[in-house]
């Protein structure tokens, strides 16, 4: 009988340990699993950090494009605003100055009407006098 229980004991403590030892392996095969998840989220945690990164470099530079095309355009739009307003203001300028001329040149004809009737009337004061000075020396 005595045997037969160091028997059962040993058989239990066999058991113990072998179930003890599946316990341990199950619990090193949960462990790596684990770890392996662990490591499998970080690398998809990892992925798509780096896919928003790249999105948000590419949506950066694609604001920037966007940005220095809007620039170029509104510079070619503010440097054709610049030459219509200096076409206008040549175009005012010229017609003030032609205004002035016109009232400059009628002014000139005035001066050159004058001067001739200035000359007229001084030949006929001339005649005047030399028919008098000849009236005069004939009486």
């Amino acid at each position: 009988m005595k045997k037969l229980k160091i028997i059962k004991l040993s058989l239990y403590t066999l058991q113990k340990f072998f179930k003890q030892s599946l316990c341990r392996l199950q619990l090193w095969y949960i462990r790596q699993r684990r770890r392996s998840v662990l490591i499998i989220q970080s690398a998809w945690r990892q992925l798509i950090a780096k896919r928003k990164l790249r999105a948000t470099k590419e949506y950066r530079s694609a604001v920037k494009i966007a940005s220095f095309y809007r620039c170029v355009k509104y510079r070619y739009y503010y440097v054709k605003m610049k030459q219509n307003s200096l076409i206008i203001q040549c175009s005012f300028r010229c017609f003030s100055a032609f205004k002035k001329f016109r009232v400059l040149r009628i002014e000139a004809l005035k001066l050159k009407n004058v001067q001739k009737e200035k000359d007229e009337l001084q030949s006929k004061l001339l005649e005047t006098k030399t028919t008098l000075l000849e009236s005069d020396s004939l009486t």
